[in-house]
Order: C-alpha cells, then sequence, then structure tokens
C-alpha cells in the first residue's frame, strides 16, 4: 500500500532499510515540496460504496458518496518511527462519506469541483480507494478556467487551481532516525496552479 507523508527526511532516513534482511526501505523523497511516499502493509478489504448524484443546473451536479471497508490505521497512544512504520500500521474497518459539487458553469466555462469527504482522522489510507472520489481527501477544489482575450492570446489556453486538503486534516506523526518530526497523512496538503494549453 502506497502511504504519503510530509517533512524533511534525512539521509540516513533514505539509507535505513526499514526491516532486517530488506534492501530496499521503500522510501520516494521529493525534497522540493519536503513531501515523501513509502511501502505499508498490504491488507485485503471488502465493503459497501454508495454515491447519489442530483444536477443542480444544465451543467451542476451535486454527489453524495458513503463508503464502508478497511483502511490503515496508527496505533492508539504510541509514537510510531519511520523505520518500523509499516509494521505499526494495522488495517481498521472503518467509514467515509463525501459531499462534492461538480461541473462546469455554462457562461463562464469554468470547471470546478469542490468536494469534503470526512473518514476517521487516524487513517492514515482512504476507506475505499477506488472510490470517485477517493484522491480527494478532506477539503477540496479544482477550478480551470479558460483564458479569451480576443486574439492577443491562443485559442485553448486555460488557468487551473488544484487544491487537496486545504485544513490540513488527517496527519499522524511519526519520527525519524534523528528524532525530527515527520507526518503521514492519507492525501498531504498540496496547492498547485498553473496554465494548460488544449489544442
Amino acid at each position: 500500500m502506497m502511504l504519503a507523508g510530509g517533512g524533511e527526511l534525512s539521509v540516513g532516513d533514505l539509507a535505513a532499510p526499514m526491516a532486517a534482511g530488506s534492501t530496499a526501505n521503500g522510501v520516494v523523497a521529493d525534497t522540493a515540496t519536503d513531501s515523501f511516499r513509502m511501502l505499508g502493509a498490504g491488507y485485503r478489504s471488502q465493503g459497501v460504496n454508495l454515491l447519489m448524484t442530483e444536477p443542480i443546473t444544465p451543467g451542476l451536479w451535486v454527489a453524495l458518496e458513503y463508503s464502508t471497508g478497511d483502511a490503515l490505521a496508527a496505533p492508539e497512544g504510541r509514537q510510531m518511527h519511520l523505520d518500523t512504520v509499516s509494521s505499526e500500521l494495522k488495517p481498521k474497518s472503518a467509514q467515509s462519506a463525501t459531499v462534492a459539487l461538480k461541473g462546469r458553469v455554462i457562461h463562464s466555462g469554468t470547471q470546478v469541483r469542490a468536494s469534503y469527504r470526512w473518514q476517521p482522522e487516524k487513517l492514515v489510507t482512504a476507506v475505499n480507494p477506488y472510490a470517485a472520489f477517493s484522491d480527494q481527501a478532506y477539503l477540496s477544489f479544482f477550478i480551470r478556467q479558460p483564458i479569451r482575450c480576443g486574439t492577443r492570446l491562443p485559442n485553448g489556453l486555460e488557468a487551473t487551481v488544484d487544491i487537496t486538503n486545504l485544513l490540513e486534516q488527517g496527519y499522524r506523526p511519526i519520527l525519524s532516525q534523528d528524532g525530527r518530526t515527520l507526518f503521514l497523512a492519507q492525501t498531504p496538503r498540496m496547492i498547485q496552479a498553473g496554465l494548460a494549453f488544449n489544442f
């Protein structure tokens, strides 16, 4: 299972094996954003997923989603360490609920997606990772706006803003080898923006 985290990893954190006899620790760090991905223990799960949608305008609809299943959870009342975290996280039965608004504003052509997915904050993976809104943890927004400026700019130019986990919810502290605090999060807070050109 892929886990996401945040915090600056040291060379020792990246070089240390996760378990005795392993040749690699399964950690990939992004030094530009101080985030990392790591492998956690696998597990099996089954549950129920219900999704209801309702149009509110010709281009926009609202959705409600409810899921049950298992997710990896941090142990209660115990500090986790980076080199043992993959064995400390255990599957736990849980529920999640999502409310989302998605679609296009007809007159401006703006594409929008706003969602809030609740699940217990001790979980570091999604309850149902294959659900429609599983990549958008907690409070998230996506806006894509066509830019029209007569003949000065080419057709197909769009501005995009993608914000994930705006309120930084669901962060679980873990300790690095040198005692610094790192965090595991189902989806770390991320803000991306830029221009896209469609042709």
